[in-house]
């Protein structure tokens, strides 16, 4: 699969899970155990919280198309969302509304933001690599995140995710 993105109130990718892609959440972001994010992990008002996990940004930009219905009800829907600009949200491999927390050793390439809160906790052990910035409440996490939140909550799903461990592709 690719073109990808797992989109919910909240979501979770499981411990070990490998993800590829973008996962936005209306609410928060929580990576387990030793999951792998080769994307962006975007919580639009909430926390992001990782544990001992790898993210790294995709090289090139990316325009991200959103996966198709998949409540019981739309189900047979086979009409694709349209795709979505990240616009100033883009640069960010992990982006947050209020606070960002890692426990035990993060890996990150890519910028961190957090927007309007100033929150970010647990960066030693973790760490920043490859000159990836840490950006709080700056005009650059700002505009991110107003980016972010000019996406249509109606394509935030109303139930949460939770990626189970596995290989889970989404480009």
């Amino acid at each position: 699969m690719r073109g990808r993105v797992q989109v919910g109130s909240s979501g979770t990718i499981g411990a070990t899970s490998k993800f590829k892609g973008t996962m936005m959440a209306y609410a928060s972001i929580t990576l387990n155990t030793g999951a792998e994010v080769e994307g962006r992990v975007l919580a639009r008002v909430a926390a992001v919280t990782m544990l001992a996990n790898t993210i790294t940004i995709p090289a090139a930009p990316s325009v991200v198309s959103l996966p198709p219905v998949e409540t019981a009800a739309e189900k047979s829907c086979t009409a694709r969302q349209p795709p979505v600009l990240l616009g100033d949200a883009e640069h960010f491999s992990v982006l947050a509304g209020s606070a960002i927390a890692s426990t035990g050793h993060t890996r990150i390439i890519g910028d961190l933001g957090v927007s309007p809160g100033t929150d970010v906790t647990g960066f030693g052990p973790g760490e920043m690599l490859q000159g990836s910035l840490i950006e709080k409440a700056n005009p650059s996490s700002a505009a991110g995140k107003i980016d972010l939140s000019d996406i249509p909550p109606s394509l935030f799903r109303l139930h949460d995710d939770t990626l189970r461990p596995a290989l889970l592709v989404s480009a």
